[in-house]
């Protein structure tokens, strides 16, 4: 058992018809053992991190996890090229690179442009790459973090107070909004 456990912002926040979100792509709620039993958990677990053997015999796990895929080498590219106005689904563009991403996960291509095309990218990013701990460096780097939306299969990016975290200390915020912005499962 592990402490990081996605939020329901999360696992809500994954487009119905894109495939990221369905049991067993990075998060499940039940699997069939050995013996053909199958087991249901209460909240959505780690797919990519459950290994029953591990579990089963008490011992470490011995899965590799990715540290750097071609999807985020895609998202990063998207993100640089929609930050310089480079935004056309032609090679080289921003939204080209994205739909690269998009169309692997079974999704539509993106058209939104400006703001709403780097509020996509970071959606995406998260969607793709959500056990790979890459959230934490872009709330720190572009000062923003997501928030539930009422569109299917989007996330919206609100502004973070810097000055809040600067001059608050960790315990007098209640409750601590890092640890509420990753919504992993981790209570203080």
């Amino acid at each position: 058992y592990n402490a990081y456990l996605p939020c329901d912002m999360l696992l809500n926040s994954y487009a119905s018809n894109g495939i990221r979100g369905h049991e067993k792509q990075f998060f499940f709620k039940q699997y069939t053992d050995a013996e053909g039993n199958t087991h249901t958990l209460n909240n959505a677990g780690n797919w990519a991190w459950f290994d029953e053997n591990a579990l089963i015999s008490g011992h470490d796990g011995d899965y590799n996890m990715p540290v750097f895929r071609f999807a985020e080498v895609l998202l990063i590219a998207a993100e640089g090229l929609a930050r310089t106005n480079h935004e056309d689904n032609a090679v080289g563009g921003a939204k080209y690179y994205l739909n690269q991403v998009r169309k692997r996960a079974g999704l539509a291509d993106e058209t939104a442009t400006g703001n709403d095309l780097i509020q996509s990218i970071l959606t995406e990013r998260l969607h793709e790459l959500p056990l790979e701990f890459k959230i934490w460096d872009d709330i720190r780097r572009t000062r923003l973090y997501p928030e539930a939306s009422t569109e299917s299969g989007k996330l919206k990016w609100t502004a973070l107070a810097s000055a809040q975290i600067q001059t608050s200390p960790m315990e007098a915020q209640e409750p601590a909004p890092f640890l509420n912005m990753l919504c992993y499962g981790l209570s203080r």
